[in-house]
């Protein structure tokens, strides 16, 4: 079993958010997910997501690193895995640049990823999770009493 939650997205967007108290909220949303028990979780952090300035390009929403940064610590404290989505796809301006892209792979609202953008994101956290689990393997052989 593995609880997998990925918010961020639409809170990102409340430039009143208090940061802290969504970090008592999220914490609280993954105690309830995993019921009381010890399940494995991830938390999966949201896309870059911006808005057009005044020259017309995109600019990231200002609260979107702050969510990401205390959705980071929720998952150390919390002891889940933490996919950090947001600096995969090339953090800050990154949904300008997928959008521009050919094929595109963000869509013109700046908050979601076309088809091929999301099949972009499935690889990379493929590969993510490879490596992982690599890298816990190679931690395995180096130390075997553990």
């Amino acid at each position: 079993d593995l609880v997998v939650l990925a918010f961020g997205g639409n809170e990102s967007g409340n430039r009143w958010l208090d940061l802290d108290r969504y970090h008592r909220e999220l914490t609280q949303v993954v105690k309830l997910m995993r019921g009381g028990r010890r399940l494995p979780c991830l938390l999966f952090a949201p896309l870059d997501q911006a808005e057009r300035d005044q020259r017309g390009k995109a600019k990231t929403l200002p609260k979107l690193p702050g969510i990401v940064a205390v959705q980071r610590r929720v998952a150390g404290e919390q002891k889940c895995a933490f996919y950090d989505t947001f600096t995969a796809m090339g953090g800050e301006g990154s949904i300008w640049r997928w959008y521009r892209s050919r094929p595109r792979l963000a869509t013109a609202d700046f908050r979601h990823a076309t088809p091929k953008g999301y099949a972009v994101l499935g690889k990379m956290f493929y590969k993510a999770l490879l490596k992982g689990y690599a890298d816990y393997i190679r931690r395995l052989s180096q130390d075997p009493g553990r």
